[in-house]
């Protein structure tokens, strides 16, 4: 347990404060953290948006966040997992706040 908690591991993610602390600076606004409470509301948005590497990349990680907060698990799954696998074609470091939402809003409407 200490480890986890305080613990400075090979992972981004590695020590759980840090994990929290990230996930908050990625989805929040300023001094507007509604976002991060939606997240932290839906435990498989915690685990499905989080555990990616676009996770890093805070236009995706907001895109994503903002188009799935109202989508049940198995879109949010389907979604995360589709997205992941498209950029395989596509560098993510490219991508606009708002070409990301457009790409996450056509593999929502599909995995729907």
């Amino acid at each position: 347990m200490r480890e986890k908690f305080l613990g400075a591991g090979s992972d981004l993610y590695s020590n759980a404060i840090h994990r929290l602390w990230w996930i908050a600076e990625l989805t929040s606004r300023g001094n507007d953290y509604s976002t991060t409470d939606a997240v932290f509301a839906n435990q498989t948005m915690v685990n499905k948006v989080f555990d990616r590497w676009f996770a890093r990349y805070q236009p995706a990680v907001r895109a994503m966040c903002d188009e799935l907060a109202d989508e049940p698990s198995r879109v949010i799954d389907e979604t995360t997992r589709r997205f992941n696998h498209a950029l395989t074609n596509v560098q993510l470091e490219g991508l606009s706040e708002t070409e990301a939402r457009e790409m996450i809003r056509q593999i929502v409407t599909e995995s729907r």
